[in-house]
C-alpha cells in the first residue's frame, strides 16, 4: 500500500517539538545522501499527501517525496513529556509498554504513526484507554488525537 494512502492526505504537524532552542533532523534518502536540518522552536515538520515538509522556521519549507526517504533521525528525543490538553491527557511519555489516554468525557479518535508514515494503531478512546505498544520498536512516533498531532517516544 502506498505511503500516500497511509497518510491519507492528512497533515501531521509536529509543531510541538518543545525545544529549548533547536533540534537537528537528518533525512537518509534512498540515493544514499543525507540531508540535515536545524529546526528551531518556531519550525515544524509535517506530511501532506506524498510529501514531507520541513519548515526550519526561517524560510520556505523544504519538501521531499515520502517515497525517497529511507530513514528520519532526530538528534535526541528532547522535550518529551506527558501531553495534557483541556480535552485529554496522554501519558507516560516516553512510553515503555503501555500508553494511556484519559480524562475525556466523550469518545476521542486516535491514530499512531511511525515516522515513515506507517499507520501503527487506530481506535477510539472513552474516559480512559490503555494502548499496548510493547511490540513497537524504540523510537519516535506521532499520535493524532481528535485532529491534534503530538510526538511520543517509545523506549
Amino acid at each position: 500500500m502506498k505511503k500516500a494512502l497511509l497518510l491519507s492526505a492528512t497533515i501531521f504537524v509536529l509543531a510541538s517539538l518543545s525545544l529549548a532552542a533547536q533540534t537537528e533532523v537528518s533525512l537518509y534518502l534512498h540515493d544514499s545522501s543525507v540531508q540535515t536540518f536545524s529546526v528551531n522552536e518556531t519550525g515544524k515538520i509535517y506530511f501532506d499527501n506524498e510529501r514531507l515538509f520541513i519548515d526550519d522556521g526561517t524560510a520556505v519549507p523544504y519538501s521531499f517525496e515520502v517515497s525517497s526517504i529511507r530513514k528520519m533521525h532526530f538528534d535526541a528525543p528532547v522535550g518529551i513529556e506527558d501531553i495534557t490538553t483541556p480535552e485529554f491527557k496522554i501519558y507516560p511519555n516516553p512510553v515503555g509498554s503501555f500508553l494511556k489516554i484519559s480524562g475525556t468525557s466523550y469518545p476521542v479518535h486516535y491514530e499512531i504513526f511511525a515516522m515513515d508514515g506507517r499507520l501503527m494503531m487506530v481506535g477510539n478512546s472513552n474516559s480512559e484507554t490503555t494502548l499496548d505498544m510493547s511490540s513497537f520498536a524504540k523510537g519516535l512516533y506521532l499520535i493524532k488525537v481528535n485532529g491534534k498531532t503530538f510526538k511520543i517516544s517509545k523506549i
